[in-house]
């Protein structure tokens, strides 16, 4: 036990300082003795402290260093800039990471999940945090204020030809051509960075 041991210790220093400084059996023992176990008392104490603030502080850098710059967490989309393709960051992250606006960043969220975004600069975002909408956070498998990590994606193929499959329960009672009312409105003329087994929605003729 750590009080055990200590109070050990105490005594066994306090010994010793009694008989080198020849206090046992002298008038003195008392008082003497009660003053070096002060003393002691205050320098185990300061000593106990400093350990506890250098314990914080390793503890503290440690956190640091394993927040990487491009570990970010996630904050709901902007009321205006809800796109499944887009993501906002702060300009100064985007600059510390190298990125432009309108550039791909691969995004990675929990148990290895991936998709791509275009990222634009708002400088109303916290320096640490990301904005995506809800269907983005869907295929990263994260939820607010989890963390994401973003890495620049420069070497984005153009894909000529994409299959998307409707969710069944999502097209019940919808009538008419599913890729005229939808899916064309929603890439044609579009630059949308897409990954294979994502999830997006789609509204009617949307532009």
């Amino acid at each position: 036990d750590h009080h055990i041991t200590q109070g050990r210790f105490v005594t066994a220093a306090l010994s010793w300082l009694a008989v080198s400084q020849g206090l046992v059996g002298s008038p003195t023992h008392g008082k003497a003795l009660h003053t070096q176990v002060h003393r002691l008392q205050l320098t185990m104490a300061d000593e106990s402290k400093k350990g506890d603030a250098e314990q914080k502080d390793v503890s503290t850098s440690i956190m640091d260093k394993k927040r990487a710059p491009n570990r970010l967490i996630v904050d709901e989309a902007a009321s205006g800039n809800d796109d499944n393709s887009v993501v906002a960051m702060h300009n100064d992250r985007m600059t510390e990471l190298g990125l432009f606006r309108g550039d791909t960043v691969l995004l990675k969220g929990k148990r290895g999940k991936e998709t791509v975004c275009l990222v634009l600069a708002d400088d109303t975002v916290d320096a640490g945090s990301i904005r995506m909408n809800k269907c983005v956070r869907k295929n990263l498998r994260v939820r607010l204020s989890d963390l994401v990590t973003v890495n620049p994606c420069p070497d984005l193929p153009y894909g000529e030809r994409v299959h998307v499959l409707p969710i069944d329960d999502t097209i019940e009672g919808v009538t008419g051509n599913l890729f005229d009312a939808y899916l064309e409105p929603y890439f044609k003329m579009a630059y949308r960075p897409i990954k294979k087994g994502d999830l997006f929605i789609v509204r009617e003729n949307m532009h």
